[in-house]
Order: structure tokens, then sequence, then C-alpha cells
């Protein structure tokens, strides 16, 4: 099914080879709970969602634009390196 839907065939078949291509998405508007929501937990040193659904390692809540920019930079990386 994923030859058909992308074009290519995915998957492994062994947990040491080179990874040749990877499925990326960029951060966006499913990161905005993080920035609005949940409570630093002292015991999992995580912050926690409030339905238990997400947490994010770090006490300091994600910088959604600095992520956008990381993913950008990194999406443009020369394959083959």
């Amino acid at each position: 099914m994923f030859e058909k839907v992308w074009g290519k065939r995915w998957g492994i078949n062994n947990d040491v080879g080179s990874l040749r291509m990877a499925l990326v998405c960029r951060p966006g508007s499913e990161w905005e709970l993080m920035m609005s929501e949940g409570e630093y937990v002292e015991e999992t040193q995580a912050l926690i969602g409030p339905d238990n659904m997400w947490y994010w390692n770090d006490r300091e809540r994600p910088d959604l634009f600095k992520a956008q920019e990381q993913h950008d930079v990194i999406t443009q990386i020369p394959t083959g390196c």
C-alpha cells in the first residue's frame, strides 16, 4: 500500500542499516495545546496535558516558531551526506 500511495517501498529489514529516507511533518497547530495547557510535574520532570494525552520533556513550553525554523533547515539538507 505504501508503494501505491507514496510511490516507494517503505520498511526496514534490520536494526543497524543506513536511514535512507524519513517521513517528517512540520510542527503546526497541533503544538498549541502544549503552549497553553498542561502542568509541570516534578516527579516525571515533564509538562503533562490535563487529559494525560501528551507530555513535553522540559519545564519550559516548546517554542513553535523555533521548531518550525529547525524543521525547515533540516529538511533542506541535501541527501546522501
